[in-house]
This record gives C-alpha cells, structure tokens and sequence, in this order.
C-alpha cells in the first residue's frame, strides 16, 4: 500500500522519492486543527509541513507531531521550506533545523527598515 501512496505523490511532485504513511494526509489535517498553518520565521500562512528529521531516513517518525514545522512555501512566499528546511535543495536536509529557525526568526523581527531615506534599526519588531 505504501508503494501506490509514493506513486501517488510523485505523480503530484511532492514526495520526492520517499515512501509516504497512508495516515500522512490525515495526520497533517489533525496536526493543522492544533497548530496554526504559519511559519515561525516570517509568519507566512502558505505553508507546507516539514520533517525535522526526515521522514525517508526515520519512517517511525514520520507522523510524530514533535518532528515536524509549518515553513513557508509557495508562490508569493520567502520559501523557508526549501532554503532554511533543506538549504536550498530539496535533496539535502538541515540537521539544525530548529536552531536555524530561531536565527532567521530572530532576524526577521529585528531587520532594518528603509523609512524617510535612512534604515531604521529595531528592536524585537518594534517601531
């Protein structure tokens, strides 16, 4: 069964070879009813879950609430999916992944902004 659910994916592009549970689906519905859809480094709410340790290398985790993030992905985002939770290329992995995400958040809230010709520094977010 494992098989036909991986074929599946890859027809839709987003398994990328790895074998996926068939409670994945349903697994991500409940996880989104008790985790908001946002990611935590911009806030974006187009968002796809992510594994902390990936699920084609630990399948028994595959489903563990405690190993997977919402990143941002898509059309219109920073993609934080693919640039934070694989570096860039869907065939690696971040193993500082939650490390990195507080970094970037951090980044994020204390960025500089370009106000009446001259960037303003601040902090926590706020201006």
């Amino acid at each position: 069964m494992r098989i036909l659910y991986w074929i599946l994916d890859l027809f839709r592009g987003t398994s990328f070879g790895g074998l996926r549970s068939p409670g994945w689906s349903s697994f991500k519905k409940e996880f989104e009813k008790t985790h908001p859809k946002i990611c935590p480094i911009c806030r974006n709410k187009k968002c796809s879950l992510h594994h902390k340790e990936s699920f084609a290398t630990y399948p028994e985790e595959e489903l563990d609430p405690n190993n997977v993030y919402w990143l941002c992905e898509g059309w219109g985002t920073l993609q934080h999916h693919r640039g934070v939770g694989h570096l860039g290329s869907f065939l690696s992995i971040n193993e500082n992944l939650v490390e990195d995400i507080a970094i970037w958040k951090k980044k994020f809230e204390t960025r500089p902004k370009w106000i009446l010709n001259t960037w303003v520094y601040q902090l926590n977010n706020q201006l």
